[in-house]
C-alpha cells in the first residue's frame, strides 16, 4: 500500500524528542543494561558511550524502555531507510512469515520479483544477482567472483573503509585484528581521495586525483604481484567518516581498471537502496562497477543483502558455491521487495534529495557560526559533521566529538559517532522540521562543547593610554574585557613616548585577568587578533631589542620637517595621491624616522621599524608583519600600488627591508611562540593574525563593510568611517583600503568633539558621574535658546583642515546655565557629524542610516539628538566594544570560521536600539546647523 506523502510528516515535529527521565540512560535502560552486558561482551561505541535500551520506533522516533522519544538520526546505522516499521514493508512480513519461513536455495514466487526488481533497478548490466543475509557475507562473495572472472588473487581497497568483519571483509577495510597474522596475503591498501585531507594537491591547492592514480599505478607496479582482481571500495565512506570522494575520482578510476583489466566492485551496503537519494550511489557519478553489494537499507531492518554482477562476468558466480542458507530467505524477500516498491510509489528517492539539500544548508550555517566545525558534507541522507581542534592544522578533535555526540543524545537525539566526525543517517521518510529539530539539537550540543572547551577570540586594541584586551566567543559574543592603563611620558613640549615593556607589561596583565574573569580555559583560544591607534612605532635591533622608546602617534617633534618637505618638494596633492592622506600631518610614522636619521641616528639604523600592533606580533610569534591598513596609516605606504612608497623610504632614509611584510588584514602571520605563550599563558601554536587600525576595525565590528554604510566614532575626536566601492578623489578627507577585498573607505574626522564634554564636565564638577551632569540637559529646547559651540579646540580636520580654528562658545546671555552649555556641545558634536557627512553625500553615496560608536554611544540623548539633527535613523551595536569584535571578526575570517570579513560581520553584528528621527524636530535642527556654520565662517572664513 503507498502512504499518503505528508504520513510520516504528520508527527507533530514539536512534539518530539519527548525526554520523562532526568538523565539518558533511565533507570530501566541502567538496569537492563547491567543484565544484557552480564553476558555478552564487545558493544559498539555507540552502546558503550549512551547505553540505552530501546523497545519501539515508529517512522522517525525510537522509545526506550523508560519512555523516552528520541528522533532517529541514525536508522540502526543506516539500516531502517524508510524508518521504523514502515506500514508496507510490515504488512509484506508479516504475510510472508505466515506462508513459508526458509526454503534454502529454491525460487519463490516473491524472491523471483525481488530478483526481477533489482535487475530493473539497476542502471547498467548488473543482472548476475544473488541474495544473502548480510553485508559481509555478500562481500565475500564478491571477491570470491572477481578472483573467478579474472583469474587473479589480489586486491586493492582504501584506506578507511568498511568492508565487514570477516577474514576478507577486515583485510579489505579498516579493521585489523587484535591477534594474528592480520592482514590475509594479497590484500593491499591505498589511500583514497579525501576532499578536506588531501594527501596529493594542485598548485592552487585543489585536490589533485591523477596524482592518486599515479601513486596507485606505481604501487601495483611496485607493491604487488600484478596480480590484481579487483579494486574494491565503497562509494561514500561510511565509518570513515562520510568522506564523498571529487567528482572526478570514479569515472577516472573505472578507466584505470578497464586499461589494466582490472575489476571495480562498489560495496553499497552503507550506501545503496536509497540513501543517497538513488538506488546506487555510483549513480551519482554515472560510473558502472563490475561488481556491487548491497545490505542494510535494502530490506529496511530486515537482515537481507545482494550482489549484482555484469553480465559480462555473471557465469562465475556458478564457480564459487554461491548460495547460503538463509539467502533467498522469503521473509527477507518480501520485506527487501516492499522497501523497494515503497520508495517508488512514495517518491522517496526525490525527498531524500531534497532532504539532503536542507541539511547541506543547516550544516553549512552551522560551521559559519562554529570554528570547531572543519567541514560538512552530506549527499541525500548520508550525512557528516568533522570536528577539529583549529582550522589551520585540521587536528582531529576527538574529545569534542565524543562530547557533542553524548550531549546531543541525551538531549535526545539517536545517532551515529565516528570519533571526532560526527555521522548522521536519518530515514529517508523525515520531514524537514524534525530534521530541523535535529539539527537545532545538534548545534545547541556543538555550542556546549565549544564552551566547555573555552573556544574563543583573544584580541587587543592598543590605545594611547591603556590596552584593552577582549575574550570574544565563536558566536561574537563578548565573554570578558580588562583595560590596562599606562601613560606616555612627554620629556618635551609636543613630545610623546612610551617604553615598549609598557604595551607587552599590558598585554600579559590584562591577558590573565581576562581569562580569570571570563573562566576560560587558555587552551581553547582559536586565534588572536589586533585593533590599534595607528603611527606609533618602535625601532628595533636585529636582535629584537628596542633602539628607542615608542614615538606616539600624537608626538609632533617633526613639525618643522613636515614643514619643510611641504614647502621644498612634497605637494599636498602628490601626498594625496600617494597615501590618501589630504594634508601632511608631522604625527605620521613617516616624519618622525626621517626625524630619527638626524637626532638619533642609531635608533634610525634599526633592523625594523614596527607599529605598535606589528611590536606586539613580534613578541609573540618572532614575524614582523603588518596588515595594510596600519603600513597605510604611517604615511609611508602607497594605497595606489599597494606597496611601500620608494619614494618617501628615500626621503626618509630607509629601505623596504627596514619594515614589515604587508598583508591583509586578519591574515594568519604567524603562531604563539612557547616563551612568550608561558608569559601570557596561551598555548604555543596558536594562531596570531594581523588586525587594523581601531577606527576601521569598529567599524568592521558595526558592520560596516558593503558600500553606502556608515559608522561614527563620537570619543576624543569624532571619526566617520564610510565604506566605498572605490577610492575617492576628495581633498576633504582621509581615504585608504578597506580590509575587506575590493573596496575602499572614507574617513572624515574632526579633531575634538565629546572630550570637550569632558573639559566642561571637568571645569565644573570634576568627579560627578555623567549621568547626574547631564540630567538637566533633557529640560533645555533644543536651540539652546540661541547657544552655539564650536568644538574646534585643537583646529579643524575634515573638511577645512584649519590648525588655526579654536572652540567658541557663542551667543551666552544670563538667562544660560550649566545644562545649555552642555547641550550645546553635544549639538556642536551632532553638527560636527552632519558637516562630515556632506563630503561623503557629494560623491552621490547614499547615507540613509548611521551606526555609532564610542563613549557618547552609551547617551540616549545623544543619539535621538544626532538622529533628529541628521534626518536619519541612528543605531546603537549591542556590542560596545566595536574595536574589539572587529579584530576578532577579522581573526575568525583569518583562520577559516568564515567565507570572508563580510560574512562574520553579518553573522557577529547584533542592534541594541535604533533611534528614530522624532517628527518636526529635523526642521528645528537645521536652523541650529545653519547657525553651526555661520559662526564658522564668520570667524575663520
Amino acid at each position: 500500500m503507498a502512504l499518503p506523502a505528508d504520513y510520516w510528516a504528520s508527527i507533530d515535529a514539536g512534539s518530539i524528542p519527548h525526554l520523562v527521565t532526568q538523565t539518558v540512560p533511565g533507570p530501566k535502560s541502567e538496569e537492563l543494561n547491567a543484565r544484557g552486558m552480564a553476558h555478552m561482551i564487545g558493544y559498539s561505541s555507540q552502546v558503550r558511550l549512551c547505553p540505552v535500551v530501546f523497545e519501539k520506533g515508529h517512522g522517525v522516533t525510537l522509545t526506550d524502555v523508560d519512555g523516552n522519544v528520541y528522533i532517529d538520526f541514525s536508522s540502526g546505522i543506516y539500516v531502517t531507510t524508510l524508518g521504523h516499521c514502515h506500514p508496507k514493508v510490515t504488512e509484506a512480513v508479516v504475510n510472508a512469515v505466515q506462508s513459508l519461513m526458509n526454503c534454502h536455495d529454491f525460487n519463490t514466487p516473491v524472491k523471483v520479483a525481488l530478483l526481477e526488481k533489482l535487475a530493473e533497478i539497476q542502471p547498467w548490466d548488473l543482472t548476475g544477482i544473488q541474495l544473502y543475509d548480510s553485508g559481509t557475507t555478500a562481500v565475500e562473495a564478491g571477491l570470491r567472483v572477481c578472483r573467478a572472472a579474472t583469474g587473479r588473487f589480489e586486491f586493492i581497497s582504501c584506506f578507511m573503509d568498511f568492508h565487514g568483519k570477516t577474514g576478507h571483509a577486515v583485510s579489505l577495510g579498516k579493521m585489523t585484528p587484535a591477534n594474528g597474522p592480520g592482514r590475509s596475503q594479497g590484500f593491499y591498501m591505498v589511500p583514497r581521495p579525501y576532499p578536506y585531507r588531501p594527501m596529493f594537491t594542485k598548485a592552487d591547492g585543489s585536490i589533485d586525483t591523477d596524482a592518486y592514480l599515479d601513486f596507485y599505478d606505481q604501487f601495483i607496479n611496485n607493491a604487488t604481484t600484478g596480480n590484481i582482481a579487483a579494486f574494491v571500495l565503497e562509494p561514500v565512506q561510511g565509518w570513515g567518516g562520510s568522506v564523498f570522494p571529487p567528482d572526478d575520482f570514479f569515472p577516472k578510476l573505472r578507466q584505470f581498471c578497464d586499461e589494466r583489466g582490472i575489476l571495480l566492485m562498489a560495496d553499497e551496503v552503507l550506501t545503496g537502496m536509497g540513501r543517497t537519494g538513488k538506488h546506487f550511489a555510483m549513480e551519482h557519478w554515472d560510473t558502472a562497477p563490475d561488481v556491487v553489494t548491497v545490505g542494510k537499507g535494502f530490506g529496511n531492518g530486515f537482515p537481507v543483502t545482494a550482489m549484482l554482477v555484469s553480465d559480462k562476468y555473471k557465469e562465475s558466480i556458478n564457480q564459487i558455491s554461491a548460495s547460503t542458507s538463509y539467502g533467498g530467505n522469503p521473509m527477507a524477500c518480501a520485506a527487501a521487495l516492499a522497501s523497494l516498491e515503497a520508495m517508488e510509489e512514495e517518491g522517496l528517492l526525490e525527498h531524500a534529495l531534497k532532504l539532503g539539500d536542507y541539511f547541506t544548508q543547516r550544516m553549512t550555517q552551522l560551521k559559519d557560526a562554529h570554528p570547531i566545525v572543519g567541514d560538512v558534507r552530506g549527499l541525500g541522507c548520508l550525512l557528516g559533521i568533522e570536528l577539529v581542534k583549529d582550522r589551520a592544522t585540521k587536528e582531529p578533535f576527538e574529545e569534542a566529538g565524543k562530547l557533542v555526540y553524548q550531549r546531543a543524545f541525551g538531549k535526545g537525539l539517536a545517532w551515529v559517532p565516528a570519533g571526532h566526525i560526527l555521522r548522521m543517517s536519518p530515514p529517508i521518510v523525515m520531514s524537514q522540521e524534525i530534521a530541523a529539530q535535529g539539527m537545532e539539537i545538534i548545534e545547541e550540543s556543538i555550542a556546549e562543547v565549544e564552551q566547555e572547551f573555552g573556544s574563543a577570540y583573544l584580541t587587543f586594541d592598543i590605545g594611547t593610554t591603556a590596552l584593552k584586551t577582549a575574550l570574544i566567543d565563536e558566536a561574537g559574543r563578548m565573554l570578558a574585557v580588562h583595560t590596562a592603563e599606562y601613560t606616555p611620558q612627554t620629556p618635551q613640549s609636543d613630545w610623546a613616548e612610551m617604553d615598549p615593556d609598557a604595551y607587552w607589561a599590558a598585554a600579559v596583565a590584562s591577558t590573565r585577568a581576562v581569562f580569570a574573569e571570563a573562566s576560560t580555559d587558555p587552551s581553547g583560544i582559536a586565534a588572536i587578533g589586533f585593533s590599534s591607534q595607528g603611527q606609533t612605532f618602535v625601532p628595533l635591533s636585529d636582535t629584537g631589542e628596542a633602539l628607542h622608546d615608542a614615538i606616539v602617534w600624537m608626538d609632533n617633534r617633526a613639525q618643522e620637517l613636515a614643514d619643510a618637505w611641504e614647502a621644498r618638494w612634497l605637494t599636498r596633492e602628490e601626498y594625496r595621491r600617494i597615501s590618501g592622506y589630504p594634508w601632511i600631518p608631522a604625527g605620521l610614522t613617516l616624519f618622525k624616522i626621517a626625524w630619527l636619521a638626524q637626532h638619533a641616528p642609531a635608533a634610525h639604523r634599526a633592523a625594523k621599524f614596527l607599529c605598535l600592533p606589528d611590536y606586539l606580533i613580534y613578541r609573540l610569534t618572532g614575524e614582523t608583519a603588518t596588515d595594510y591598513n596600519i603600513a597605510q596609516m604611517s604615511g609611508l605606504y602607497d594605497i595606489q600600488a599597494r606597496t611601500w612608497a620608494p619614494q618617501l623610504l628615500a626621503a626618509a632614509g630607509i629601505s623596504a627591508e627596514q619594515l614589515p611584510d604587508v598583508h591583509p588584514p586578519g591574515t594568519v602571520v604567524g603562531r604563539m611562540r612557547t616563551q612568550t605563550a608561558d608569559e601570557l599563558g596561551v598555548p604555543a601554536g596558536t594562531p596570531v593574525c594581523v588586525g587594523a587600525n581601531d577606527q576601521l576595525a569598529g567599524a568592521i565590528g558595526a558592520g560596516n563593510v558593503r558600500p553606502g554604510l556608515v559608522t561614527e566614532t563620537t570619543g576624543t575626536a569624532l571619526t566617520v568611517i564610510a565604506t566605498t566601492a572605490s577610492l575617492l578623489d576628495d581633498e576633504r578627507m582621509y581615504v585608504g583600503i578597506h580590509a575587506v577585498p575590493g573596496l575602499a573607505y572614507a574617513m572624515p574626522f574632526g579633531n575634538t568633539s565629546a572630550i570637550v564634554l569632558k573639559w566642561f564636565r571637568d571645569l565644573c564638577e570634576p568627579d560627578t558621574d555623567y549621568t547626574e551632569f547631564l540630567a538637566e540637559v533633557v529640560n533645555v529646547p533644543a536651540g539652546c535658546d540661541g547657544l552655539s559651540v564650536l568644538p574646534h579646540f585643537s583646529g579643524t580636520a575634515s573638511p577645512t583642515f584649519n590648525p588655526h580654528a579654536r572652540g567658541a562658545i557663542v551667543g551666552l546671555t544670563l538667562g544660560h546655565g550649566r545644562a545649555h552649555i552642555a547641550r550645546a556641545i553635544m549639538e556642536s558634536c551632532a553638527c560636527l557629524l552632519q558637516e562630515l557627512l556632506e563630503p561623503i553625500r557629494a560623491h552621490n553615496i547614499e547615507v540613509s542610516s548611521v551606526r555609532t560608536l564610542g563613549g557618547a554611544a552609551r547617551s540616549d540623548l545623544w543619539l535621538q539628538m544626532k538622529a533628529d539633527l541628521l534626518g536619519i535613523p541612528v543605531e546603537r551595536p549591542a556590542c560596545s566594544e566595536a574595536a574589539s569584535l572587529g579584530a576578532a571578526i577579522l581573526a575568525a575570517t583569518g583562520i577559516g570560521q568564515f567565507e570572508s570579513i563580510a560574512e562574520a560581520a553579518d553573522s557577529w553584528y547584533r542592534t541594541d536600539r535604533v533611534f528614530e528621527p522624532q517628527t518636526g524636530m529635523y526642521e528645528v535642527y537645521r536652523e541650529v546647523y545653519a547657525r553651526y556654520l555661520d559662526i564658522y565662517q564668520r570667524l575663520y572664513d
